[in-house]
């Protein structure tokens, strides 16, 4: 067998790499947006306009609720959708794409960098060896299911965003013939990371750990760029956020004492899933330890005991290889900080940024085998083809789950049976789908099984709409009374349970359920629309105007509510201000056939 060895490394492997992992992803292209993504890319305005200072002064999701105090402040992936959205468009495909080519090019990152590390162990080795171990590292890279989360929703893109600038610093900071500019370029690259996602800030000991266990020296002075670096993006998040993390999130139920023991197999199961994924999927089931004394808590303690040992041992024997399981474990950090983590304590796309320094860990094990006896290159090389293979065949079977909602969801509830929140987010898909019966079993199921409060309300909310579509608005409004009494309502449940008391011409009760959620969001278009709908049954035009001009006000391209208005101004005899309305709403949509026959009427004198 023989491959391209130039000086470089060839043009042949990256090639072969890029084309590898783009084919494994082709598929995905004809997928929707999902989850997250119908929030944070299609309601988007800051990736339609690129409003370059709102996203680099404010946290990633105020685009939609103002000064929000979530945790996260990641310019670059706004910029990464924005350069999509203006290249391609706003069909999902083009997100998928953008991804895709993301993803191939982190693979040739992977082949590069392990091409530059790997050769500095100990050992004579070919450079044809070495570009051996360096591309069958790369395809592992390239074909690993844990990928699949990252590359095929939109919304998880920030990890391969951060990756591939990890990697880019990196490279760039330990090739010999660019030290000229590394100290330029190689924290440049690492303030692009930190504006992709927060575990970027693992870079500098990626750095400090080279240094010291590689090239046996620190360089002091050369680590001032990265700490002004970080400094410059530590005063912009403070300035975007209000604090380093101000948004405390109550999505677990553990105590202080579990989330502490938790991190020790919640680390075992990450670093099990890289050689072994299986049963991936959107919603990962997790099995908190309750002691560390029990059966899990001893495997997790032995399992630590065995990783600090082989540390040890890579200390004194292999310094790469112990670079190497660094730069694999480092970038869990922040996935092993329960108190910080969502719903998802375990999630595939945190394996993202640490399966790279596992890819280059593997190709350093296939040149030690390679320089250990050449009768063993031919079957090393055969296994890891095959390896690369089977993760491209179960990356690939696991893409039709990502298609839309309900196929992602149906597949978490599938290998996630015990767990609510698939079945709840399952519900509202099926009820989409006409499936009135198997949502309604999905949410109670999901209910019975056990959902957080926020969740909770959301199951409660989601089972009013279907018993609302199922012509029961008796069910529908004891599921929002329901949801409504666990506290903190949204604006869209007040409205739902305002709309089932109207339903049942309970208007009195509908009016307080609007007022209320007019108290909650003022500026709401819809609330407004509500309340004089309500006023207007109950015989108030006077007020039924108000609100309906102010409805207008706030969203004047409503063919729904100009007609509207125009009713209750050809009620009040205002004649001339209700042509003007009837004839707005059918400039805002002439297929508004309401608004077309209250123009006839209103030209007839029969309102």
């Amino acid at each position: 067998m023989s491959i391209n060895t130039n000086r470089t490394g060839g043009f042949t492997p990256p090639f072969i790499i890029a084309a590898f992992a783009t084919a494994i992803y082709l598929i995905s292209l004809a997928n929707g947006f999902v989850y997250d993504d119908h929030f944070l890319i299609e309601s988007n305005s800051w990736i339609e306009g690129l409003r370059i200072y709102d996203i680099f002064t404010r946290s990633e999701w105020s685009f939609a609720s103002g000064e929000s105090p979530i945790n996260y402040y990641r310019p670059f992936f706004y910029i990464f959708h924005a350069l999509s959205y203006n290249i391609f468009g706003p069909e999902a495909w083009g997100f998928h794409l953008s991804a895709l080519l993301l993803n191939a090019f982190n693979a040739v990152l992977v082949y590069y960098l392990a091409r530059v590390i790997v050769p500095v162990t100990k050992g004579i080795s070919s450079d044809e060896n070495i570009t051996w171990a360096a591309f069958l590292g790369a395809l592992i890279f390239a074909a690993h299911p844990v990928h699949t989360e990252c590359v095929a929703w939109a919304s998880a893109v920030a990890d391969p965003l951060v990756t591939c600038f990890v990697l880019l610093s990196l490279l760039v900071y330990i090739r010999k013939e660019t030290k000229a500019c590394a100290s330029l370029l190689s924290p440049t690259f690492f303030l692009f990371a930190l504006f992709s996602k927060e575990t970027a800030i693992a870079l500098p000991f990626f750095i400090v750990l080279y240094d010291l266990l590689i090239e046996r020296r620190l360089r002091l002075k050369g680590y001032l760029p990265f700490v002004v670096v970080a400094l410059v993006y530590f005063a912009l998040r403070l300035n975007a956020l209000g604090g380093m993390a101000p948004e405390e999130l109550s999505y677990t139920t553990m105590t202080g004492y579990e989330k502490l023991i938790n991190i020790l197999p919640l680390l075992a199961r990450y670093i099990f899933t890289l050689f072994v994924p299986l049963k991936l999927s959107i919603f990962q089931d997790f099995h908190p330890i309750t002691s560390l004394f029990g059966f899990k808590g001893i495997l997790s303690i032995l399992f630590s005991i065995g990783l600090i040992l082989v540390m040890l041992a890579l200390l004194i024997r292999n310094r790469v290889a112990l670079f190497l399981l660094f730069m694999t474990l480092l970038p869990l950090g922040p996935a092993l900080y329960i108190p910080a983590l969502g719903r998802e304590v375990f999630a595939e796309r945190y394996l993202y940024m640490p399966s790279a320094g596992f890819a280059i860990l593997i190709s350093l094990v296939i040149l030690y085998l390679f320089n250990r006896s050449q009768g063993l290159k031919r079957p090393v090389i055969i296994i890891a083809f095959a390896v690369s293979a089977i993760f491209a065949v179960a990356t690939i079977l696991r893409l039709p789950a990502w298609k839309n909602d309900y196929t992602i969801w149906l597949d978490a509830s599938i290998k996630t049976p015990n767990r609510g929140y698939p079945h709840m987010m399952l519900g509202p898909e099926l009820t989409k789908r006409g499936e009135f019966d198997l949502s309604e079993k999905s949410l109670k199921r999901g209910i019975e099984l056990g959902l957080l409060e926020p969740d909770l309300r959301m199951a409660l909310y989601n089972l009013g709409n279907l018993y609302m579509k199922k012509e029961e608005p008796n069910s529908a409004l004891k599921a929002y009374e329901e949801a409504r009494a666990l506290g903190h309502p949204s604006t869209k449940l007040l409205y739902a349970l305002g709309a089932a008391y109207e339903e049942k011409s309970l208007l009195d009760e509908a009016l307080i359920v609007y007022e209320n959620g007019l108290l909650k969001s003022p500026g709401d278009p819809d609330m407004h629309a509500a309340v004089g709908r309500v006023h207007r049954k109950n015989g108030r035009l006077k007020e039924a105007r108000l609100h309906y001009e102010t409805a207008v006000s706030l969203h004047g391209e409503s063919a729904e509510y100009r007609n509207n208005l125009g009713v209750i101004y050809a009620m009040l005899g205002q004649v001339k201000k209700a042509e003007a309305e009837f004839r707005a709403a059918l400039k805002a949509d002439p297929k508004q056939e309401d608004a077309r026959r209250n123009l006839e009427r209103l030209k007839k004198e029969s309102f």
